[in-house]
């Protein structure tokens, strides 16, 4: 029902994607921006934001760090940590590779260009206007505890 709960997993790589549109259409950024545009530093600046949303930015599948859902502290360490030293393992735009990374990388860029974290922006930009209270990026008390 209504009040049972689900990890979002990748489901953040949509929101991500949905978030990142939506500073295309109002003329913040362009697709065929580099990343190092908008995001310098990051190692992977010459991959373009069409390339990380569509995976093929040359980005490794996972971090060389441990997972950030495994790790105590942050929602997500820092970029270097993501990315690592050598964080391109194919050229840019040559193949498709699912990349945890690359979707990092763009949640960054989301809250460089909005100013705010990228779960704060989530929850007003898409969470809130469709309703979406349960949702978050952490887990919330059970229903019946919140009355």
């Amino acid at each position: 029902d209504e009040t049972v709960q689900y990890r979002i997993g990748s489901i953040t790589k949509t929101f991500t994607a949905v978030l990142v549109m939506r500073l295309r259409d109002e003329g913040v950024l362009d697709l065929g921006d580099p990343l190092e545009k908008h995001l310098p530093g990051t190692g992977a600046g010459e991959a373009t934001i069409a390339e990380l949303l569509a995976h093929t930015a040359g980005l490794a599948a996972e971090s060389p760090a441990p997972w950030w859902e495994r790790t105590p502290g942050s929602l997500r360490p820092e970029l270097s940590d993501v990315l690592g030293d050598q964080p391109l393992l194919h050229p840019v735009g040559r193949r498709h590779h699912y990349s945890n990374p690359g979707y990092t990388v763009l949640g960054a860029l989301v809250e460089e260009l909005r100013g705010a974290p990228w779960e704060d922006v989530l929850r007003e930009e898409i969470l809130e206007p469709l309703g979406l209270r349960r949702t978050s990026t952490q887990p919330e008390p059970e229903a019946n505890e919140m009355s």
